[in-house]
Parts: structure tokens; sequence; C-alpha cells
């Protein structure tokens, strides 16, 4: 159970870790959307991601729902690396936008894609792509 320590900020220790970012880069060109993040998500906690426009929010979320792999870095959820496991993954995470979110740099197609593997987890890149096409 967390607590408060001295600083008043709170102690996760003991805790289970249910995402944990580690080194988490994405770069488009030569520019650093995310740059080296490191960052944990505790189970029975929620968490917020805030910052002004263009400080990563909306790459950071591209990354955790699997849309786009990282530039370096790892995502673990439950310890299940994101990158080599994101089927077993997807089956332990949740995405609720606070609205309907359409992202700028993405075609129609792509949202599709997205929206497809995060509703229907349990369809094949095949059934996925077959439905969109």
């Amino acid at each position: 159970k967390s607590g408060k320590v001295g600083n008043g900020e709170e102690d996760f220790a003991g805790l289970p870790v249910g995402v944990s970012l580690y080194g988490l880069t994405k770069t488009y060109g030569n520019r650093h959307a995310v740059d080296n993040l490191n960052l944990s998500f505790y189970e029975g906690h929620v968490t917020s991601l805030l910052g002004h426009n263009g400080a990563g929010k909306t790459t950071t979320m591209s990354l955790l729902t699997g849309l786009f792999a990282p530039t370096n870095g790892t995502i673990e959820v439950y310890g299940m690396d994101m990158q080599t496991s994101i089927d077993d993954v997807r089956k332990e995470m949740g995405v609720c936008m606070q609205y309907d979110v359409l992202f700028d740099h993405l075609t129609t197609k792509e949202h599709l894609l997205l929206y497809a593997q995060i509703k229907a987890p349990h369809w094949t890149k095949h059934e996925v792509n077959e439905q969109v096409r």
C-alpha cells in the first residue's frame, strides 16, 4: 500500500508496476518528439500526462498503444516487452480518451487501424487489414 513520505510525495514502494517506460525516445528526422522518457504507472493509481502543445503527449500515447514503435527505449506492461509481446500486452491495456481523438499526423486508414487494434484486439492483422481495406 502506498503512503506519504516526508516531502509530501506518494511512496509507491511495494505497489505493482503496471507499465514502465525505459529510455523511451521517438524521433522524426532530427526532431525529438519524446526524448529519453523514464516513467512508471502503478497498479491502482490514475496517472495523467500534462504538458504544453508539442511536449510529446500524443506521441507518448501513440507509443503506449503500439501505434508507433519507439526509436529507442522499451515499454513493458506487467513485465512483457511491448515490441515482442504486443498481442499479450493489448489484453492487459485499455485506453479511454477524453474526446473522440483524431491525430493530425495520421491518415484516415491509420486511424482505422489504430482503433481496430484497440477495439478488436482479438482480430488478427489480416482480419484488421481486411476490414479497413
